[in-house]
């Protein structure tokens, strides 16, 4: 499959692990992660990408958080863990890069003559 995508000559943003500060928000509830750790306020730590989406948080014990909602806009993402837990992401790896589709060919907001 990666082969085809290579040949159609699509370029793919990174697929991987990268650093991001992930914000614990804190609602009416005090928030845990698996491990039994309170989370509250900021952390660096790592989380996995795919097609610019934010998948997974992992926490420095290992454990791991998957998400749900975490297209990035930008560097940014607010996503929400499967136990209703929400996280502000912000991709602070320099490895990571984005597909830059700000001058694809439909900014022309005017409909073709075809």
């Amino acid at each position: 499959m990666l082969l085809a995508l290579l040949l159609s000559g699509k370029v793919l943003a990174d697929i991987g692990t990268y650093t991001a500060t992930v914000t614990a928000l804190n609602g009416t509830y005090a928030l845990f992660n698996p491990g039994g750790i309170v989370l509250n306020g900021t952390y660096k730590l790592p989380v996995v990408i795919e097609d610019d989406t934010v998948t997974t948080i992992i926490w420095p014990d290992g454990t791991r958080i998957n998400v749900t909602n975490g297209m990035l806009h930008g560097l940014q993402a607010s996503v929400m863990s499967y136990q209703g837990q929400r996280f502000q992401i912000v991709v602070t790896d320099d490895r990571f890069h984005r597909e830059d589709t700000s001058n694809d060919s439909v900014s022309d907001s005017r409909p073709d003559d075809d």
